[in-house]
């Protein structure tokens, strides 16, 4: 059984503390929202879709056989692209994927906007559409803050550790609800690493006065800040020194003269993919649940090769 939280859009221009918003403004004399928004609930939806021209791009590309990614859209966007794929029984690629099911309420449970579903968020029905057309859904590798899995798929509960905010935890309740809406198959691994997205975060944080026993002083470079912040991530120290469980830590990651440790750094680079699976299996993860992810290479070719096929046809 499945329960939809049905989550509007509620991302909301004018909220957003980024600096993209405020650089528009001034160089562009940009003030959302305006008439290239639509008031949707509590958030602003994107009033364009697909333009005659995107029209006629998105069938050259099915003509070619190309790969279709239809993240980066608009809502509007990814409905009309999913609607002239469903006509001609062409797959495509969500590519680096977030959920609007497992985003949190604005206001009711966080005043993180960030934290929100946009039109970024792919909806279940979405999800669905892609499933049906044979294609592949791949969470992007930091999701952020979601909300657990459980809440929206109940048999699925307590699966996975309390979620520490883009870490493994948080990627694999992405997962698995990715898993679970794609049938069990077609579900990768969305790393979108191009020198602006963040990776998968530690688990673990740390503080050099933790780890060597030290307590903060009182001078200038122990504020009061840190003395508020030390009970905390002492905290999480002790528990990071009692870890434990029957997988064999993995050899340490080295680049140059720096070693990694996906506990402490998160997953610093493409070498550290291997720590994320063992990780992902430290939080509950079984190789069960992880072999659509195994699989998923297998799956990506066979939506390519189904690409090519429908391309002979058009």
């Amino acid at each position: 059984m499945c329960i939809s939280l049905r989550i509007p859009w509620e991302f909301r221009l004018e909220v957003d503390p980024g600096a993209g918003v405020a650089l528009a403004r001034v160089t562009m004399g940009y003030n959302p929202p305006d008439a290239q928004y639509q008031q949707f609930s509590k958030g602003h939806k994107n009033v364009a879709g697909l333009t005659s021209l995107g029209n006629f791009f998105i069938q050259k590309m099915m003509q070619l056989g190309m790969l279709i990614e239809v993240d980066h859209m608009s809502y509007n966007a990814v409905e009309a692209t999913l609607t002239l794929a469903e006509q001609y029984n062409y797959p495509v690629v969500s590519g680096h994927s977030s959920f609007q099911e497992l985003a949190w309420g604005y206001q009711t449970d966080t005043q993180n906007i960030h934290k929100c579903s946009g039109e970024q968020n792919k909806t279940v029905e979405q999800v669905t559409r892609i499933r049906n057309l044979g294609g592949i859904v791949a969470p992007i590798a930091n999701q952020g803050d979601v909300r657990d899995v459980g809440d929206v798929i109940p048999s699925l509960k307590g699966k996975v550790q309390a979620s520490s905010t883009g870490s493994a935890t948080s990627w694999a309740q992405a997962y698995l609800y990715a898993v679970e809406k794609m049938g069990g198959k077609s579900v990768g691994i969305g790393t979108d690493t191009n020198g602006l997205a963040k990776y998968t975060s530690p688990r673990f944080g740390l503080n050099a006065s933790v780890k060597t026993g030290q307590t903060p002083g009182t001078s200038d470079r122990d504020p009061q800040t840190v003395h508020t912040m030390y009970p905390k991530v002492l905290a999480i120290w002790q528990k990071w020194l009692a870890m434990q469980g029957n997988n064999t830590p993995l050899t340490r990651s080295y680049a140059g003269n720096r070693d990694f440790d996906i506990n402490l750094d998160g997953v610093a680079h493409y070498g550290m993919l291997p720590d994320l699976i063992q990780d992902l299996k430290n939080i509950g993860l079984t190789d069960a649940d992880l072999a659509p992810l195994f699989r998923s290479a297998e799956d990506y070719i066979q939506t390519w090769e189904k690409c090519v096929s429908r391309s002979k046809t058009l």
